[in-house]
């Protein structure tokens, strides 16, 4: 397992955007089956403490998110319309 704090330079091409239990759930399983995946939570280290199979690069900056190939949302339904307009 490995884990990463921040963004590394080489950015994972699968995002999971949410830092409830959902959204940790779902990195872990992407990291697990892709090997690597940026987790973006407004804390920034949501698996902080999680066991994790593969690669977790945990953000708080919506912008690192920009060069995912594929993004899941992780929210509560009542905040998906601004996380969506705000990406």
């Amino acid at each position: 397992m490995t884990r990463s704090s921040h963004v590394s330079a080489s950015h994972a091409a699968v995002a999971v955007i949410g830092g409830g239990e959902f959204g940790r759930s779902l990195a872990k399983a992407v990291a697990h089956s892709a090997g690597s995946v940026l987790h973006y939570s407004r804390s920034g280290n949501s698996l902080e403490d999680a066991e994790v199979e593969g690669t977790v690069h945990a953000t708080a900056n919506l912008a690192d998110l920009r060069n995912a190939e594929l993004l899941f949302l992780a929210v509560p339904s009542p905040y998906v319309d601004d996380v969506a307009r705000t990406l």
